[in-house]
């Protein structure tokens, strides 16, 4: 509460121990500023919502 997942991912980047999880961006918005705004908030991919299925598949076999 409180927190847009930017922020937490933010949060979660900033722990000093360093084992933030991959985080994906799973959102409605699909422009460029909110593409960077995942981006620099620590987010490994951003994908628009609907998802498609084979694009799901691709990125977790990349982050395996």
């Amino acid at each position: 509460p409180g927190m847009d997942g930017l922020e937490v991912a933010r949060r979660l980047r900033a722990d000093p121990d360093g084992r933030a999880p991959a985080l994906v961006a799973v959102t409605g918005f699909g422009h460029d500023d909110d593409r960077r705004r995942t981006k620099e908030a620590g987010f490994v991919a951003h994908l628009v919502k609907p998802v498609e299925q084979d694009e799901l598949l691709r990125l977790l076999g990349r982050l395996e």
